[in-house]
């Protein structure tokens, strides 16, 4: 019941803000600054693992996006909120940080990092065929492997693709190494088509067990 009670005041406190978080790119950066500081600081008495992400438009509504970074053991407190959000013309609350496709370009100093530069290869793991084990592999990794950011920068990237959820749950193992010259021929699959193997895994294991 104090969760309940909780989620309702935080949305009864951001209805009434609201306007100036429609309003968020008009504001001076000192202003935008305060302003985020204060929703996160609203929306961490709620739950203090919870962040959000603020902008974009879906047909017109602002997107309001609350997220548990990637944290699954907070991924229901997260819904619990959304579900009590009041209905607002002028937004589209979500869950989670949805999937955002490939369409990404990460540059660090004098490279920048796209999705065609990224392969990935499944790797098996016997005493656990289920799980969904990878080697992601890219053109950059010998000048960047030592560096402390790469590994969270990959991350960043995977959950990019595959969404909070997906890269939280789905994903259990995460290597990384250089990309062959012919990665193709080497059994590589390009990062792009890593939701759609994901999905065949889950599905092969779900067979495997019907069968069974």
């Amino acid at each position: 019941m104090a969760m309940k009670t909780d989620a309702l005041a935080f949305w009864e406190w951001f209805k009434q803000n609201q306007l100036a978080y429609l309003e968020l790119d008009e504001q001076s950066e000192a202003d935008k600054e305060s302003l985020l500081r204060e929703l996160l600081c609203r929306l961490q008495s709620y739950c203090e693992a919870l962040s959000f992400e603020i902008g974009g438009s879906f047909h017109g509504k602002k997107e309001f996006i609350i997220t548990a970074e990637g944290d699954s053991k907070f991924f229901e407190t997260v819904h619990t909120l959304i579900q009590a959000a009041p209905r607002l013309s002028n937004w589209k609350f979500i869950a989670l940080v949805p999937p955002r496709g490939a369409q990404f370009e990460f540059g660090f100093e004098d490279f920048t990092l796209k999705a065609d530069d990224i392969w990935f290869m499944p790797l098996k793991d016997r005493a656990h065929p289920e799980i969904v084990a990878i080697k992601v592999c890219t053109t950059f990794y010998d000048r960047l492997k030592d560096l402390e950011w790469l590994r969270p920068a990959m991350y960043k990237i995977l959950a990019c693709i595959l969404g909070e959820k997906t890269f939280a749950l789905d994903l259990h193992y995460v290597d990384l190494g250089a990309l062959p010259p012919l990665p193709a021929k080497e059994g590589m699959i390009q990062i792009t088509q890593l939701p759609k193997y994901i999905d065949w895994k889950k599905n092969l294991h779900q067979a495997m067990i019907a069968l069974n």
